[in-house]
């Protein structure tokens, strides 16, 4: 029973142990994509918007005063939908002005959208004083300090 154990037990705790470090690196990989965006609280204190490029796309990147035709889909952390227009029409964003709050988006997405790329799909995680704050917004079933999840398909753009 003992040479049982030595021929099955050992390679299968060989095994798992393998399995476990692909499992923890891939996860460390994917936050080593994380990048950041410094950007002013809805009180102006500073905050971050980060966000992982998940396809680049290609062609000019976007900037500001551009036009861009999104899919977008934000979540909460428990996965509950907030918003999504997959199945729809894109929504069109002029970058540049949601920091005037004259768009529908808010300053995280205006931000987020900046340099994608035509086809590329971006992941922003938007942290609550970006978002919908310390109060959250019970009326829409928003929790408090709620981080939001945003995932930006730039499916065209045209320059201005």
């Amino acid at each position: 029973m003992k040479k049982l154990w030595v021929w099955v037990g050992i390679p299968l705790g060989i095994g798992i142990l393998l399995l476990l470090v692909m499992i923890v690196g891939s996860d460390s990989g994917a936050k080593a994509n994380l990048q950041y965006i410094s950007l002013e609280s809805f009180d102006g204190r500073p905050a971050k918007l980060g966000y992982i490029d998940k396809k680049v796309g290609t062609g000019p990147a976007l900037k500001r005063g551009d036009m861009a035709m999104i899919f977008i889909t934000g979540k909460l952390k428990d996965g509950a939908v907030l918003l999504s227009n997959k199945k729809g029409k894109t929504l069109p964003v002029q970058v540049g002005t949601e920091q005037k709050g004259k768009g529908p988006l808010g300053p995280a997405v205006d931000s987020g959208l900046v340099g994608m790329k035509a086809g590329g799909i971006r992941e922003l995680f938007v942290p609550p004083d970006l978002a919908f704050g310390e109060m959250g917004s019970p009326e829409a079933g928003i929790p408090p300090k709620s981080e939001v999840f945003l995932e930006i398909e730039l499916v065209q753009m045209r320059q201005n």
